[in-house]
């Protein structure tokens, strides 16, 4: 289990590290036990989101629990990129039952917009973020929309080369989109996949400033012109030998029929046995003959034969002439190019406003999980929330899977194992915070807020004596020779003297996660992991717009 004191102090220490740089426009971790959210009301979307405990004990998801239906949902946010030098949208998804045909993208509803209840797909957005599959589409999407200065309609814009989704391993995985000015970028489990400028047309399509110059839609191809750069040689004829009508396979002439093929026995025969059933009426259902059964004669075979076939030498095909060069070819024809009438340049682009968030889904799969929806001014702030977050529900996958797979031993073993896990995934969240974030740069945090060098170096030393224990634990058990009944007995013994820290330890765990036993557990129980419940552009059963 982890333990509260640990993962607070953890957390404090991100939180003192980094500080609060950014501005947190919407934030739902769905814990409070009321969906914040309105569902759409047309009847088109029959399914409806639930309120789940996930991976973690205490912590709440959204969750789709059918499939075959329409899901739409959305919160109300009022939000102009322009007002930001930075927008980050974030969250979390898990395809508990895998990933076969679903969408499961976020959209910033364009403003104004205020009926939450009339959410549907042809609705305006500023963003479409997130994974969406269906058959060989499978994609992260990036799709804005702009509205076109001469036509004066929304365009979608969709990012090209997208990355392909995680997830099939039914683990939780973060999609994050950050959008700074013209540049923007794209994390899947905090790791950068797709960078560019929403202004480039390398990156999205159509591109956001029209071409220049287009084809000249007048322009036609000259009837002289050639643009075959190969034709049949006029001079090649066809050799006398060729023969056209040979057949590509034959009869093989060395094949000889099996000894034992009885050629005058039919293959079926009437079933002798059969007997007409008293009910028969011919008149309504015609003569009653017995039906037919395989004559049992036809070990080897029985009727005409015929020899297999084979490939046959003399088979040439049709005849064609050779390939020359043609000393007429001009190369390959386009029309020309002339001024594009609807060309404009687009300055300092900023995404649209948006005035709510929703989900608006078809879906082919249940048990859908989404979490930690986030909208904020800072890719710092998001990679802090990610931690605290998903980060620990990653851990905690991990630990659930090894659990799992890890074969069962002595009552001693059992609980070494546990005393390990518990020691090490404790040291490997401190260390975490520590590599992201730099010794010094926690050292100096904790000074900054008024404790003295000393003890903050005392205090990180505290955060790592679980790994020092840990280390110790396994020299103990590595040397110490005695029968496995006694040690069990010392240890018993021990853990009484021991106890009140590590329980005390344990009940703080259960904030954090419920699954993993606790290190002061009667040796020999092993805790019980108990599973949850369960394009050629966008296709028709995602969005209309």
């Amino acid at each position: 289990m982890y333990g509260i004191g640990v993962f607070g102090l953890i957390a404090v220490l991100a939180i003192l590290v980094c500080g609060s740089r950014g501005e947190i426009l919407l934030y739902d971790t769905f814990d409070k036990g009321e969906l914040a959210w309105t569902h759409a009301s047309d009847e088109k979307y029959q399914g409806k989101f639930i309120l789940e405990e996930g991976v973690l004990e205490g912590d709440r998801d959204i969750m789709i629990p059918n499939e075959a239906k329409h899901y739409g949902i959305a919160r109300k946010i009022e939000v102009d990129p322009a007002d930001h030098d930075e927008l980050v949208i974030q969250y979390d998804v898990k395809y508990e039952h895998g990933l076969t045909c679903s969408g499961s993208y976020l959209k910033l509803i364009k403003s104004p917009f205020s009926d939450l209840d009339q959410l549907e797909d042809g609705m305006p957005y500023s963003i479409m973020f997130g994974p969406d599959r269906c058959g060989e589409n499978n994609r992260v999407h990036f799709i804005f929309q702009y509205p076109n200065k001469v036509t004066g309609k929304l365009e979608e814009h969709h990012m090209l080369g997208p990355p392909q989704i995680a997830g099939m391993d039914r683990k939780t995985h973060l999609y994050t989109l950050i959008v700074k000015g013209e540049e923007f970028k794209m994390k899947i489990d905090d790791e950068v996949v797709r960078s560019g400028k929403i202004s480039d047309p390398s990156d999205f399509s159509p591109p956001l400033t029209p071409p220049e110059e287009v084809d000249d839609p007048s322009d036609a191809k000259p009837e002289d012109w050639e643009d075959q750069s190969e034709i049949p040689d006029p001079e090649d004829k066809k050799p006398d030998d060729w023969d056209e009508n040979e057949p590509r396979m034959v009869a093989d002439p060395e094949a000889k029929m099996p000894e034992g093929w009885l050629e005058d026995e039919p293959p079926m025969i009437a079933d002798v046995n059969a007997v007409r059933p008293e009910d028969w009426d011919d008149e309504e259902e015609g003569t009653w003959t017995p039906p037919l059964i395989q004559n049992p004669k036809c070990g080897v075979g029985c009727g005409p034969w015929t020899a297999p076939l084979v490939a046959n030498s003399k088979y040439k095909g049709p005849w064609a002439p050779r390939l020359i060069k043609n000393p007429k070819y001009i190369g390959e024809w386009k029309p020309r190019k002339v001024q594009n009438p609807e060309h404009y340049t687009v300055e300092n682009p900023r995404l649209l406003k948006f005035s709510a968030v929703g989900f608006e889904l078809w879906v082919m799969d249940a048990n859908i999980r989404f979490d930690n929806v986030l909208v904020c001014t800072d890719e710092g702030e998001a990679g802090e929330i990610a931690l605290r977050t998903w980060k620990v529900k990653t851990l905690r996958e991990a630990e659930a899977e090894q659990q799992q797979s890890t074969p069962t031993g002595t009552k001693l073993e059992n609980l070494g194992r546990t005393i390990d896990d518990y020691m090490s995934r404790i040291h490997r969240n401190v260390a975490y915070i520590l590599i992201n974030n730099g010794y010094g740069n926690v050292v100096s945090a904790l000074q900054s807020t008024g404790v003295p060098h000393p003890f903050a170096i005392i205090l990180l030393l505290l955060c790592f004596s679980p790994l020092f224990a840990s280390a110790a634990y396994q020299l103990y058990m590595s040397y110490k020779q005695q029968p496995e009944d006694d040690v069990a007995t010392t240890l018993e013994n021990t853990t009484a003297d021991t106890a009140d820290p590590d329980a005390a330890e344990g009940k703080k765990d259960d904030a954090e996660t419920k699954d993993d036993p606790a290190p002061n557990e009667p040796a020999g129980e092993e805790s019980e992991i108990v599973p949850e419940k369960e394009d050629s552009g966008i296709r028709q059963r995602r969005v209309a717009s």
